[in-house]
């Protein structure tokens, strides 16, 4: 049985390097497009998305198309 879902990919970390400070840390895939502060420095950060968000949901439309394939040809 194949359940559909229209997320797959979900949220997942990010390693990411202050401009600031230059240190390294995670940040989670869902903050992208908001303002974050720097884990070492305190430095406020915008995390601008740049087509991000659209290239996962285009992943996420095409894991979900395949699926429903694979759906009708079990049927």
């Amino acid at each position: 049985m194949i359940i559909l879902s229209k997320n797959y990919i979900g949220n997942f970390d990010i390693d990411f390097t202050c401009p600031n400070c230059h240190n390294s840390f995670k940040v989670s895939s869902s903050k992208i497009g908001s303002t974050i502060n720097c884990n070492f420095c305190n430095k406020t950060i915008h995390l601008q998305d740049d087509g991000f968000s659209d290239g996962l949901n285009q992943v996420n439309k095409s894991i979900d198309d395949f699926t429903k394939n694979l759906k009708k040809m079990f049927k």
